[in-house]
């Protein structure tokens, strides 16, 4: 099948739902689903959602056909049981948590320990690193721009302090990182934007517009790099087919090993069942992903 081409402006998402054993895969409306299909003893066609996706448990004379027409017929009752969360990001990683002293941070894949200082006037909040080998990150308040809205020229606010930063690190490393891989895929980006999606690591659109999830910036590197070639690949390659993954190949030989680190870091997953290597969109919606991802 040849992979859907997409129109100027328009967003191709990334939301998908790939059993790790899925032979195949269908679209509901914009969401691309893989599936296990199990042959059973059993006389009539099933659909199971378990923790790692949508199984299929048909009798072995049941055809593809058939299959994927009950599928399709159960569509919203099969996204709706996939989008419960399986692995869900924990509350230190949500924008909503509450940032303490004593906290857990994680940063570019290394583990640090939030400490503030104890007299409030002082101007600098320090991540001390959980591991030896690490160094200590100090964030000054004077060099933090304040989310819109929040007030937070006072160390007493320690998450306004903690998520502006995190938020600002975000995207000037997303535009350092774009800036640097685009000239060897040969594309040009136009905007960047953070997204704060629980199931997208980043989406793109023909035009140049780039959306990355500010909660990268708790992955390790080799992760946030292979989720910026992805994108920028999107620009050339607005579908998931060979051409697309030599792409990215030929930037980052290993991709494969680079996408596994998400599923490496307990807790700091984006929600939703692993994903493999996923195949060329159908025609049938917009879906450009890697997942959680």
């Amino acid at each position: 099948m040849k992979p859907k081409d997409w129109n100027k402006g328009e967003e191709c998402p990334l939301e998908e739902h790939l059993h790790p054993q899925a032979q195949r895969t269908v679209q509901l409306g914009d969401v691309l689903v893989g599936y296990l299909h199990k042959t059973t003893r059993t006389t009539r066609l099933r659909l199971v959602i378990t923790v790692l996706g949508l199984e299929v448990r048909a009798p072995r004379n049941a055809t593809i056909a058939q299959i994927e027409r009950m599928i399709h017929a159960h569509a919203q009752w099969v996204l709706d049981r996939l989008r419960i969360p399986k692995n869900p990001v924990q509350p230190p990683l949500s924008a909503e948590h509450a940032w303490q002293d004593g906290d857990v941070l994680p940063f570019l894949g290394a583990m640090y320990r939030i400490h503030v200082p104890a007299v409030e006037e002082r101007s600098v909040l320090s991540l001390h690193p959980i591991a030896e080998e690490g160094k200590v990150v100090e964030i000054e308040l004077g060099n933090v721009t304040p989310l819109r809205g929040m007030a937070m020229r006072s160390m007493a606010n320690v998450h306004g302090l903690l998520q502006s930063w995190l938020m600002q690190q975000a995207m000037e490393l997303g535009k350092e990182r774009l800036d640097h891989y685009a000239p060897m895929l040969g594309v040009q980006w136009t905007q960047l934007r953070l997204g704060n999606a629980r199931t997208r690591f980043g989406s793109a659109r023909r035009d140049g517009r780039i959306r990355l999830n500010w909660r990268l910036i708790h992955f390790p590197m080799a992760f946030v790099d292979y989720v910026v070639v992805h994108e920028l690949a999107h620009l050339r390659h607005m579908h998931h087919g060979p051409q697309f993954w030599a792409l990215i190949e030929s930037v980052l030989a290993d991709y494969r090993q680079r996408r596994a680190i998400a599923r490496q870091m307990p807790g700091i997953t984006l929600g939703g069942p692993a994903v493999r290597r996923p195949p060329p969109c159908s025609q049938g919606g917009a879906k450009q992903s890697l997942g959680a991802r």
